[in-house]
């Protein structure tokens, strides 16, 4: 903003003859570690509250990553009455439970790769500002406090063992398809994919393969990138 002085001096403007606004927000004109400043929707106190619920194992943070709906959802859907009509939202960690949208449950449970990286970068943003002074429990409930940076590298770490072996050398982003189970067991290269089951981690719905056969996908032998439809787990 130093070397905008004019740009700087309008935006002050804007916000003092709005004190409504910044009261709702997180005050732009704080200044965090190293001069930084932080345009964000939530101040401090509302993203704690958020975090909470996020690094929650009952309900955002799983073994493989962030939910994108609450697992709580899961024994209390939410319910509206419309037209005579009853119509619920409930927590779904892999395939829809019904057409609407094309079947896509992205929103409903899976971990979806996009937000979790959106997550993860926003987090490092908030340690730029606010660096080893905030800390939060991680996993809530646990005990262990951690900064910003380490919930982010906690996440990424859950979302990495999506494809690393387990103990009985199964990668879980293959679930139970035996075909990608079998043949792939000394993958290191993995098709390109966004969309993991939340419980368990397998890959679901329409992921790119490569160009070329593949033995696991019997008869496909498209010579550019195509399409799959990976198997739902039961």
């Amino acid at each position: 903003m130093a070397r905008n002085p004019e740009l700087s001096d309008r935006f002050r403007s804007f916000l003092e003859a709005r004190p409504e606004l910044r009261a709702a927000i997180h005050d732009p004109l704080q200044v965090g570690v190293n001069g930084r400043r932080l345009a964000s929707i939530l101040d401090e106190t509302r993203l704690r509250r958020v975090l909470t619920k996020m690094l929650d194992e009952n309900e955002f943070l799983s073994e493989f990553g962030l939910r994108s709906l609450s697992r709580y959802h899961a024994d209390h859907p939410y319910v509206i009455q419309a037209g005579g009509n009853e119509y619920r939202v409930t927590y779904l960690p892999a395939e829809s439970d019904s057409s609407m949208f094309g079947g896509n449950s992205n929103w409903r449970g899976p971990i979806w790769m996009p937000v979790n990286a959106l997550v993860i970068r926003a987090l490092l943003q908030y340690y730029s500002y606010y660096g080893d002074t905030f800390m939060v429990e991680c996993p809530t409930g646990s005990g262990r406090h951690m900064n910003l940076y380490q919930v982010a590298e906690v996440i990424s770490r859950r979302l990495g063992n999506i494809f690393l072996k387990d103990e009985t050398g199964h990668r879980p982003v293959f679930g139970g398809t035996e075909n990608f189970r079998t043949i792939h067991t000394g993958a290191t290269a993995f098709y390109s994919m966004n969309t993991f089951t939340a419980t368990t981690a397998p890959a679901w719905g329409q992921v790119t393969r490569p160009a070329g056969p593949d033995p696991s996908l019997g008869s496909c032998t498209c010579s550019r990138p195509c399409f799959v439809r990976m198997a739902s787990p039961s």
